[in-house]
């Protein structure tokens, strides 16, 4: 997890407030190991839509959805999906 800070314009006074949130952090890009990774909040009119991608290969997912509700995905249900690993807490065979 990570604590995200989000500071509002300051008043009059020159008071700001400060709202903080914890969010899930996400895994390092499973295709190339790389921690250089973000989520994107590219919703719109139509919809939610979240983009989780890697800088190094450019391999992403989006989900979201539209106007029919087909796709629809919440941000925590997008960074569940990036996170998930074909092996999480389940015993292999080696070979």
């Amino acid at each position: 997890m990570r604590l995200i800070l989000k500071f509002s314009p300051a008043d009059n006074n020159g008071h700001r407030k400060v709202t903080a949130t914890m969010e899930p952090t996400l895994k390092p890009c499973p295709f190339c190991g790389s921690k250089d990774v973000y989520l994107e909040d590219a919703s719109d009119e139509h919809g939610e839509l979240w983009v989780i991608g890697c800088k190094n290969c450019f391999i992403g997912i989006s989900a979201g959805g539209g106007d029919d509700g087909c796709c629809d995905a919440t941000k925590e249900e997008t960074i569940k999906a990036w996170n998930r690993r074909a092996h999480d807490g389940r015993k292999t065979d080696t070979v």
